[in-house]
């Protein structure tokens, strides 16, 4: 179910250098599932941290495009996925998450993400810059990478900042 659909290709060089960074961080390998994430570290160790500004510009476009007239703020996490990586089903449901979203910056040749709704398994199109908007309610994960190459995606979410936020 997406909500909002672009193809934005980032600067190739600086990718391929924040991927080595944190390829390169031991602390940001999760066991269990076989990736890389920066999701488990502190923001000043975020290699993709240098996008932040195109991620607000792109950001701000999805909200004017959507009608969203509150301030929001957004978090966002790099994943890399090896040979035999995955990532269960889940949702990112919160108490201000408004949407949710997925930027596949290398996606390999292998369409790997879905989201299932009603016991429908979902797989959207997902090539290289492809950046896609859905609900964070909608549940969604990563199939297992049979591929030799390494699928990288950079993920995130948008949540409402209003006066009555606790």
């Amino acid at each position: 179910m997406e909500l909002w659909r672009d193809n934005i290709v980032i600067d190739q060089e600086q990718l391929e250098e924040v991927s080595t960074a944190l390829l390169s961080n031991r602390d940001s390998y999760d066991y269990s599932r076989g990736h890389f994430s920066s999701y488990y570290l502190e923001w000043d160790r975020r290699p993709e941290s240098v996008f932040s500004e195109c991620y607000g510009q792109i950001l701000d476009k999805v909200a004017h495009d959507l009608g969203l007239i509150r301030d929001y703020e957004f978090s966002y996490w790099m994943q890399i996925y090896p040979t035999g990586a995955h990532h269960p089903e889940h949702d990112h449901l919160s108490p201000n998450a408004v949407y949710s979203w997925v930027h596949f910056t290398d996606p390999i040749d292998l369409s790997l993400f879905y989201w299932t709704k009603g016991g429908v398994e979902t797989i959207p199109p997902q090539n290289k810059g492809d950046f896609i908007v859905f609900p964070s309610w909608l549940r969604h994960g990563v199939k297992k990478n049979t591929s030799h190459r390494y699928r990288s995606v950079i993920a995130g979410n948008v949540m409402v900042k209003t006066k009555n936020d606790f």
